[in-house]
């Protein structure tokens, strides 16, 4: 399937902690992770800090049933 751009706020949800819950299953390299999985500043997913990509969209490859894959990060769109 092509690749598709996911806004970072769509694929995560960040509360007053900072802390970031994703809201999509996402498979980075041979790793999978389950909407719901929460990250705190400093703590890695897939060996990316996502907190230093909160101004970026996803760039990400829908797999089969409702999985992304990440493919890397683009400029966001929102202005």
């Amino acid at each position: 399937m092509p690749i598709q751009k996911i806004r970072f706020l769509d694929a995560f949800i960040e509360d007053k902690n900072e802390v970031l819950t994703l809201q999509i299953n996402l498979k980075i390299g041979a790793e999978s992770f389950d909407c719901g999985r929460a990250l705190r500043k400093g703590e890695r997913m897939g060996g990316f800090d996502f907190h230093a990509f909160r101004y970026l969209d996803l760039a990400v490859e829908p797999l089969d049933g409702d999985v992304y894959e990440l493919k890397g990060f683009v400029p966001s769109s929102q202005k």
